[in-house]
């Protein structure tokens, strides 16, 4: 078991050979093994309310509300939905062959009216727009080290990442993030950073 996410009474776990599995924590039961990543699964977090998507008859709406993201050492991140009988997988980042295995963390976040994935992927903190399917901000951090920690509150806009080899943590206003498509340094300077 390389990483854990616990949500409501769902319990996901990926694995070394790169596969998520699904517990159902009141049944005690495993209800899903998910395949399909390539490399070891470094990465989980729930949507909620997954425990409805285990109902084969859930609408898509639900389904989209309801799945767990999966992300791999090889910077694939997956988006799964459990609401029908075979499960399926939408890659949302693919894999990235010529960098070498890092950490890729997760968080999520309601930022600008709709849920989105962020993840710390080749140095660069990104925001994972849900509802537009694509990514809506990157901003590489100040210190150009792969990110090993990342978190999210929608509440004050905030993404804090974390670098290992830099000991460094740095705050990110989500609403002054460069949108994609932008090339150039993060006009705000990334916000506030500290050393450990």
């Amino acid at each position: 078991v390389t990483c854990l996410a616990v949500e409501e009474r769902v319990l996901v776990s990926g694995g070394g050979d790169g596969t998520l599995h699904v517990f159902d924590l009141v049944e005690n039961a495993l209800t899903a093994s998910l395949r399909g990543h390539a490399a070891p699964i470094a990465a989980a977090k729930l949507l909620c309310p997954l425990a409805d998507s285990l109902v084969a008859d859930a609408d898509a709406s639900a389904a989209l509300a309801a799945s767990p993201l999966s992300a791999s050492i090889d910077g694939c991140v997956r988006l799964w939905n459990l609401a029908h009988s075979q499960p399926t997988a939408v890659t949302l980042l693919p894999a990235l062959p010529d960098l070498p295995p890092a950490p890729l963390p997760l968080a999520l976040a309601h930022f600008g009216g709709c849920e989105s994935v962020v993840c710390g992927r080749a140095s660069r903190v990104l925001v994972y727009s849900l509802r537009r399917g694509a990514i809506a901000a990157a901003a590489p951090p100040p210190h150009g080290t792969p990110i090993v920690a990342i978190d999210a509150c929608a509440a004050s806009h905030t993404i804090a990442s974390a670098s290992l080899q830099s000991g460094g943590v740095d705050l990110w206003d989500a609403r002054l993030l460069p949108a994609a498509a932008e090339e150039g340094v993060l006009a705000a300077g990334g916000g506030p950073s500290w050393e450990e």
